[in-house]
């Protein structure tokens, strides 16, 4: 023995080798304690009310814009009527509207209807037609002699440019209301094959347009112009141009001082204002289609949605959309709201 004293003090390198520790002052725990679990979801939730408003804004802004370019598309036919003296119209791309059956109209290959409850005894339908694209296009005069009538694009406006994806015009008459249902009269556009197995393309057009759309039912458009070395052949124009040559859409025409031609038959001459509808793609979920007016009125339910429909549920939802509206004797154009 050397006599040396023990001291109280740890060394260092018994510390380090784990023979010997400090006495613990901190207890160690696992997992969150209930208070922290309830205030993470109150966070969450509260992002979550933040943000379905937000997104519901977005979709809100989307659709204005398509409804806008729409509008600014109409309105320029007008003033290039007006401009150039000539008959000028828009023009619209139909979806689906070749019928390759004997039969008069089959809506089964159209876009599902969501505000058409699906009917077991007939299940084709709850489809409609919807007009997907838009074109301006002007109407060739005397001087074409067996060309004059038909239309043409408005050079830079070649092709039909799709609307915004996602949305469309309904082939159906808006509201009349900004409360009430759409209006029951739904329309067509279709061409039909009698005889689709003679290998002959004989194809008849068949429509039904709700007069209250202002769009007149046969606007030819030639879709294959002859031309030669840069310039059209005007020899070409003293014969009819082959079925080929033309195509035929629905359309809203103005006449050379600007205002709208009515549609096709004496019913539309007593309307001062026609309205077309700018909405969600039919089959899109019925909450991104209708929206509620009251705190007791679900979308989602279809119960309540066919109630609606039926007129039994007044003041219960709003179709959601962006209605344009032209006005016949002037050819004035606005957007407007339900």
């Amino acid at each position: 023995m050397t006599g040396e004293r023990r001291t109280g003090r740890l060394s260092p390198f018994r510390i380090l080798s784990g023979m010997e520790s400090p006495r613990k002052t901190t207890s160690s725990r696992l997992g969150f304690t209930l208070v922290e679990v309830l205030v993470v979801l109150a966070i969450v939730a509260i992002l979550g009310a933040l943000a379905l408003p937000a997104a519901r804004t977005f979709f809100q802004g989307e659709q204005e814009r398509g409804a806008r370019e729409l509008y600014s598309l109409i309105r320029a036919a007008r003033v290039y009527a007006a401009t150039y003296r000539v008959n000028t119209a828009v023009v619209y791309d139909v979806a689906d509207n070749v019928v390759n059956t004997a039969v008069v109209y089959d809506v089964a290959d159209n876009v599902p209807d969501t505000l058409i409850l699906q009917d077991p005894n007939n299940p084709t339908g709850n489809t409609v037609q919807v007009l997907r694209g838009a074109m301006m296009v002007y109407e060739l005069p005397a001087s074409r002699d067996q060309y004059a009538g038909y239309h043409v694009p408005v050079p830079g406006w070649e092709g039909f440019q799709p609307f915004m994806r996602g949305y469309c015009v309904l082939l159906q008459a808006p509201p009349n209301h900004f409360s009430a249902p759409p209006e029951s009269e739904v329309g067509f556009y279709a061409y039909r094959d009698p005889n689709p197995d003679d290998n002959i393309d004989d194809l008849k057009l068949l429509y039904n347009l709700p007069t209250r759309l202002g769009l007149r039912n046969e606007v030819d458009v030639i879709i294959d112009p002859v031309i030669i070395g840069g310039n059209a052949d005007l020899s070409v124009f003293s014969t009819q141009p082959r079925e080929d040559q033309y195509d035929t859409f629905p359309g809203h025409c103005f006449d050379p001082t600007g205002k709208l031609l009515p549609p096709d038959g004496s019913s539309g001459e007593q309307m001062e204002r026609y309205r077309i509808f700018f909405a969600p793609m039919p089959d899109r979920p019925l909450s991104e289609r209708i929206t509620s007016l009251r705190a007791d009125a679900d979308p989602d339910n279809p119960a309540q949605v066919s109630l609606w429909l039926q007129g039994g549920l007044s003041d219960a939802f709003t179709m959601i959309g962006v209605p344009i509206e032209i006005y016949r004797s002037t050819g004035r154009v606005e957007m407007g709201k339900l």
